[in-house]
């Protein structure tokens, strides 16, 4: 699997996955023309299943709650790490 492919199924982006590489934690193979190949026994091995994601939701008037609630369940659905923490705010604007 390519280094890009892998930063995508890890859900870290390409730097990271290329930082992991040169410090020896990925393990693989790099072609001629330079593109570094990530072999499949490496993959589930060195996938951080211990990562964490925080959400933060914000909406900016008590009207929008509703959508409060519906974004953080949404950016949890879409989160590819294990939820630890949901900061939702709504935020009033008092003049």
């Amino acid at each position: 699997m390519k280094l890009s492919d892998y930063a995508k199924k890890a859900g870290i982006s390409y730097r990271t996955a290329w930082r992991w590489w040169k410090q020896g934690n990925l393990t693989g193979h790099q072609l001629p023309s330079g593109t570094i190949i990530i072999t499949s026994e490496a993959i589930d091995d060195n996938l951080k299943p211990d990562l964490i994601a925080c959400i933060y939701a914000r909406v900016d008037s008590a009207q929008n709650k509703d959508n409060l609630d519906r974004q953080a369940e949404r950016l949890i659905r879409r989160s590819k790490r294990k939820t630890e923490k949901i900061i939702a705010e709504l935020k009033s604007h008092r003049q």
